[in-house]
């Protein structure tokens, strides 16, 4: 990491390098960039560098064209960026750099990045910002400032289940106010776009936007699945949007990515969200790297059936899971929390799976989000600690079969027993005051003499 970056650099089996980057500028890193700055904070950008020399960007910068010390690039807007963006805040976020005649140069004066970290754990990656944004109405004036936050992990391969790298990104904004005017609350519509330089998105887009869609052709497409937090997508709420080969153009003719001597093709992709009612809009995007002979990804499934939690008012939904099956003894699951009134962050959050043998988890209190790798043993799923972020699986897991002597175990707990798994306590046994989840088969015997 840099004072204003986050960087992370990463070779894995196959000797490629993935490179992923989160812009946290401040200070001087905005104000002493003038001839071709961009306001493009918490903008993230991935690529990889393979072994034969072969550059690729998933996620690319857009770029600028005629930008100089005096003029602006017909294209350096917030909103042509790989963020979020607003329709009621200047260029979808903040204005490009204005020329001050009285200093004789271009000066920009929008806001730091006011957060900016990163954490290891293990296996996974997690990059972190923070970014204030300015919201205006009809006629111009300061009417609030909402939060920007963002939370991206990059996953590692699992070499022992043959996974690949891929990344998570979390996108959200609070917090909105209930006291705008129905005018202003009708301006209030927020979206979130991609740019990749990997051109050619398959043509049946459509038909599949609840799948992972393609874009590239060929080895080395990127997979990409957007989803959302407080509504399910697509619906009225959220819309998938994609604009096909946009040609960004370069002053002289700079060839970037492309044997098109007048400029390079990219590839937009996102969602945009009506956030009339909500108090707040989180977009997750799953992302990752593949050879397209491998065929389509199994798509994330979400966990959580939004008429359960609140009835009709599922765009006030507190939170959403997905799970991400790999194979039949394979899932990641990944929760994210939104802002409503009623579920504050600060308390942990249990829940379980009913899909997976109703194990159950709690999220940590105050973490937005959760990660965690199941692995299937004897019909059991248990967390793989190396790839685990903010969940904990409570309970007591056998997945083979043992004998115990005596044991009283704590109020509350939670007992998983696998299948064909027999658990033998050779003295004394208290179970009445937990609870016990049998796999096929499986069984307690008390043999205390």
């Amino acid at each position: 990491t840099s004072a204003h970056q986050l960087i992370l650099r990463k070779t894995d089996s196959s000797n490629n390098t993935h490179y992923i980057l989160m812009n946290g500028e401040r200070g001087s890193a905005i104000t002493r960039s003038e001839g071709h700055e961009q306001v493009d904070q918490l903008q993230i950008l991935y690529y990889i560098d393979y072994p034969n020399s072969k550059e690729v960007s998933y996620l690319m910068d857009s770029g600028y064209d005629q930008g100089g010390a005096f003029v602006n690039s017909t294209w350096n807007q917030y909103r042509l960026h790989n963020v979020l963006y607003y329709a009621n805040a200047p260029d979808g976020g903040y204005n490009a750099p204005n020329l001050v005649i009285a200093l004789g140069e271009k000066v920009s004066d929008h806001p730091d990045v006011d957060h900016l970290y990163f954490n290891k754990y293990s296996k996974i990656t997690h990059f972190y910002g923070q970014f204030p944004i300015e919201h205006f109405s009809s006629i111009g004036q300061l009417i609030y400032t909402s939060k920007y936050r963002r939370n991206l992990i990059f996953i590692e391969e699992d070499l022992n289940n043959q996974t690949p790298s891929y990344i998570i990104d979390a996108n959200a904004d609070e917090v909105y106010p209930w006291q705008l005017s129905t005018t202003e609350r009708l301006r209030n519509n927020i979206g979130i776009k991609y740019f990749s330089d990997k051109t050619a998105m398959e043509a049946d887009w459509e038909s599949n936007r609840h799948q992972f869609l393609r874009f590239g052709s060929g080895d080395n497409v990127l997979w990409a699945f957007l989803d959302g937090v407080e509504a399910a997508v697509p619906n009225n709420l959220y819309t998938v949007q994609d604009g096909l080969d946009i040609k960004l153009r370069e002053e002289n003719g700079r060839d970037v990515g492309s044997n098109n001597k007048n400029g390079y093709y990219a590839s937009s992709f996102g969602m945009y969200f009506n956030n009339i009612e909500s108090r707040s809009w989180t977009s997750v995007a799953f992302l990752q790297e593949d050879d397209f002979s491998n065929g389509r990804p199994s798509s994330p499934v979400q966990q959580i059936d939004y008429d359960a939690l609140y009835g009709s008012d599922f765009i006030q939904r507190s939170h959403q899971i997905w799970a991400y099956q790999h194979s039949s003894n394979l899932v990641d699951i990944y929760i994210k929390r939104a802002k409503p009134t009623n579920a504050p962050r600060d308390n942990s959050l249990p829940f379980q799976l009913s899909s997976y043998n109703n194990q159950k988890f709690t999220l940590d209190g105050g973490a937005e989000f959760g990660f965690a790798r199941l692995e299937k043993e004897n019909g059991l799923w248990k967390v793989d600690p190396n790839y685990k972020i903010n969940l904990s699986q409570p309970g007591y897991f056998y997945t083979a079969s043992g004998s115990i002597g005596t044991y009283t175990y704590p109020t509350g707990s939670k007992i998983y027993i696998a299948d064909n798994v027999t658990v033998t306590f050779t003295g004394t046994a208290n179970l009445n005051n937990a609870e016990v989840y049998l796999g096929k088969d499986a069984k307690i015997e008390v043999r205390n003499g």
